[in-house]
């Protein structure tokens, strides 16, 4: 069967972030690992074309990191995140509004300064009925 198709309730996630904070006391900086996880900002997907009745997310799709990276005490962040991720890369050759429909399994960025290995993708968290890719083979019946 192929992948689920995303939509708003979907998103990116759980996956862990790197980040450079530096001690405010000693002033040494070290990388540390922060929780991003979070569900697509309705305003970047599709309105007009709804799955289940939810918006369909397609490449550039952004999701909030909820809850957003906050350093420890006595630590600040070297560069301050974003705390927004992203679908950059979509399997599927359907289009909605031009633009390739985000499903399951698709690769993305979060703010992370160091790149995750494997990539975060998109989870689909609420099972669509709806799939793109190649389908499941035909089922046969005895008779």
């Amino acid at each position: 069967m192929g992948q689920a198709i995303a939509k708003a309730g979907d998103g990116i996630g759980p996956v862990m972030d790197t980040h450079t904070v530096t001690n405010t006391e000693t002033g040494e900086s070290q990388p540390q690992k922060f929780p991003f996880n979070g569900n697509f900002i309705q305003s970047t997907l599709e309105r007009n074309i709804k799955i289940n009745g939810k918006e369909v997310a397609t490449i550039d799709s952004k999701v909030n990191n909820e809850p957003p990276h906050v350093p420890p005490p006595s630590y600040t962040f070297d560069s301050p995140p974003s705390n927004i991720g992203e679908v950059k890369s979509c399997k599927a050759k359907v289009l909605a509004n031009g633009k390739k429909v985000a499903s399951a399994t698709d690769l993305c960025e979060t703010c992370t300064e160091v790149p995750q290995a494997p990539p975060p993708q998109v989870q689909v968290r609420d099972q669509s009925r709806v799939y793109v890719g190649p389908p499941s083979p035909p089922s046969t019946r005895g008779g």
